[in-house]
């Protein structure tokens, strides 16, 4: 019997939904009560014909909705985890976005299917985080250096005191870490979980960057994946759910109401499905 420790009662459990959804990079566990209608949108009848406003944070909603599109979708062909930055002095922000809007038309020209993330490292400089498939993610390498090369030239004094001036690409160490790009395991979720870590809310307040947070380019490359699904009961829920938070070192609290994703292994879902169920 699970006991409410806000209102000393039993709640009520009556008509819940306990279903558990198994894709390639982890679980989607949904824990609900039965739909009680509405306008079917998802969205408040007054934000109906509301128009996107200035985005000045990283939203619950909006990384929830990262987490879940990762998991959900993939595109064919090998996937590539790819960091992108700007060596040298911090690019302003204005040039920065026009920046990635011109590397971005670049993708979706060559319809390669990607996502990607903002973070703000140390220095204060947006870098992107990006995981795009196929064997032609190499060319994002590519363009992103020719994109950096084609910057403003910046100046600066060495240590004898000579004024240089030079491109960006030619600053010590720039060519190697402008650009990484690694292969993702075809059994693993850790970039997928790399890339989710920035949902975090310790990471929220380190960030602090004003604007799109992440996006999909070449939509149309994406399909969505058909998971193994299971009902499971109220009973069984519970043993899976606890074991579950353990397992990936979460929050007591987290999954107990609504819908969550989950990175892990598909197996070790497997097998503590298999031990919740007997």
């Amino acid at each position: 019997m699970h006991i409410s420790r806000n209102t000393g009662k039993c709640p009520d459990y009556s008509g819940i939904s306990c279903e558990v959804h198994l894709f390639q990079k982890g679980v989607k566990t949904d824990f609900k009560k039965p739909d009680s209608g509405g306008s079917g949108s998802g969205r408040p009848e007054q934000l109906e014909d509301a128009t996107r406003g200035n985005i000045n944070h990283w939203s619950a909603a909006s990384r929830a909705r990262l987490r879940d599109f990762l998991l959900t979708h993939n595109a064919s062909g090998k996937p590539f985890a790819i960091t992108l930055t700007v060596p040298g002095d911090v690019l302003p922000l204005d040039e920065w976005q026009s920046m990635t809007k011109l590397f971005w038309s670049y993708v979706q020209r060559k319809k390669i299917p990607s996502v990607w993330r903002v973070e703000l490292q140390e220095r204060k400089q947006p870098h992107l985080h990006v995981i795009s498939w196929g064997d032609d993610s190499g060319v994002l390498c590519t363009r992103w250096r020719s994109l950096v090369r084609a910057l403003p030239p910046v100046t600066f004094y060495t240590k004898s005191r000579h004024k240089v001036t030079c491109s960006r690409m030619a600053l010590n160490g720039a060519y190697e870490h402008c650009t990484e790009i690694e292969q993702c395991d075809d059994d693993s979720s850790r970039w997928w979980r790399y890339l989710c870590e920035h949902t975090s809310k310790k990471k929220q307040a380190q960030l602090g960057y004003k604007g799109r947070q992440w996006g999909v380019v070449h939509r149309a490359g994406f399909a969505s994946i058909v998971p193994e699904s299971y009902s499971l009961e109220l009973s069984e829920w519970f043993r899976f759910m606890r074991v579950l938070r353990r397992l990936t070192k979460s929050r007591k609290w987290r999954g107990s109401k609504g819908a969550s994703v989950w990175f892990s292994n598909p197996d070790s879902i497997r097998r503590l499905l298999d031990w919740a169920v007997e």
